[in-house]
């Protein structure tokens, strides 16, 4: 009688202390509940939500499987910080919004110009670290301080239906390197570093920096997107950072309208590192108005010259270095047109390390207008500008 009262006392014991089973469904419109209660829920909603300022909408290490579904209107209180906005990391999730919802970010209270350059200190919109198998998806997106989406050491994530529209920032004063951009500056709307397999499709852009930028990652495609306002698609910039290697990239079926280049390889001076089986093909360019076609290995990163005690403004220098290489480089029907009449519109422009550029292949490319001729250094057998 003891042995098997002993035995029920112990049963109940474990019951106890066993994780209480996700709930169905949650439906958070306030941050403090969400954080509290995030881990119950198998699926959670964000309904209408006013994220404090100085906070982040956190939406880290969520139990696999969650969705998160974002409904109504989110929005951000007003602080100088680095942020994020919202901050997401888990596996296998599936982060969507519903029907007519927005982030609006009201980026305009942090424009100066400037952007991540000096100023007022400004929060990057979105992180995505640490995930693997997870999917983002229609999601909507108005007026970023900086930066968007910050996909970074995630594996086999895709992102998809997403639109980002930083069209107000095209107000205002000229930002420091584009006639396009204006008191929005740094609006990246997606950069990838350390990441294994992400597939970004279907989206739809305006902003004043890169549409895309590939940092460092492998197995990574981009493709049925529409990038208008900013400085392209680009690779880059590599060189200085903790990993400094792409290799395994496709962008294909891009619209890149009104930006000042469309297809951009840059690497940064005096870095090491390597770029490999990047291909392009199938780039719409419409009215750009710096390069259609550049790739740079002279650049000098803001962040990197900081590290470095350089005392210079970031941006090309000229003389390129051979400390990373760029092998098997493929554009494919690249066709469109450069501004008319613009002094600083150039079709390609090549400034390759010596030794650096090997096995590149161009085929049916086709951009008119453009007034500038560049000159270009080092490139691989078969190549012209």
């Amino acid at each position: 009688m003891v042995r098997l009262l002993s035995l029920a006392l112990a049963a109940t014991t474990l019951v106890a202390a066993a994780p209480h089973a996700a709930k169905d469904k949650c439906v958070f419109s306030d941050l403090d509940s969400l954080v509290a209660g995030k881990k119950a829920c198998s699926t959670i909603t964000v309904s209408n939500m006013a994220v404090p300022a100085n906070k982040t909408l956190d939406l880290t290490n969520l139990n696999d499987g969650t969705k998160v579904v974002f409904e109504g209107r989110t929005t951000f209180g007003y602080a100088e910080w680095k942020g994020p906005l919202v901050n997401i990391s888990g596996n296998h999730l599936d982060v969507r919004g519903a029907p007519h919802s927005l982030f609006d970010c009201d980026g305009k209270r942090w424009w100066d110009t400037l952007g991540g350059n000096g100023g007022k200190a400004k929060p990057k919109f979105l992180y995505l670290r640490n995930a693997v198998g997870t999917r983002l998806s229609h999601l909507n997106v108005k007026n970023t301080p900086v930066h968007a989406f910050d996909i970074a050491k995630c594996k086999d994530v895709q992102i998809d239906h997403i639109t980002l529209d930083n069209s107000d920032g095209d107000e205002g004063s000229p930002s420091l390197d584009s006639d396009v951009g204006s008191l929005g500056h740094n609006t990246d709307a997606f950069d990838v570093g350390e990441c294994d397999g992400v597939t970004i499709r279907n989206v739809h852009v305006r902003n004043q920096d890169d549409c895309l930028a590939i940092r460092s990652g492998t197995n990574i495609h981009f493709s049925h997107a529409y990038c208008e306002g900013g400085h392209g698609l680009s690779i880059g910039s590599v060189g200085g950072r903790d990993v400094n290697t792409v290799d395994g990239v496709l962008i294909e079926k891009v619209k890149v309208v009104n930006s000042e280049n469309a297809v951009r390889i840059k690497t940064n001076y005096n870095t090491t590192g390597s770029v490999a089986n990047v291909h392009y093909r199938d780039i719409e360019m419409v009215n750009t108005h710096g390069y259609g076609l550049a790739v740079r290995q002279d650049y000098l990163n803001e962040i990197i010259m900081m590290r470095k005690s350089f005392g210079a403004m970031g941006g090309p220098t000229g003389t390129p270095t051979n400390g990373i290489t760029i092998t098997n480089f493929t554009v494919e029907n690249l066709h469109g047109s450069m501004t008319k009449n613009l002094d600083t519109a150039s079709p390609i422009i090549i400034l390759c390390g010596e030794g650096t550029c090997k096995d590149w292949t161009f085929k049916d490319i086709n951009i008119t207008g453009g007034v500038k001729k560049e000159g270009c250094l080092n490139m691989p057998a078969g190549i012209s500008c």
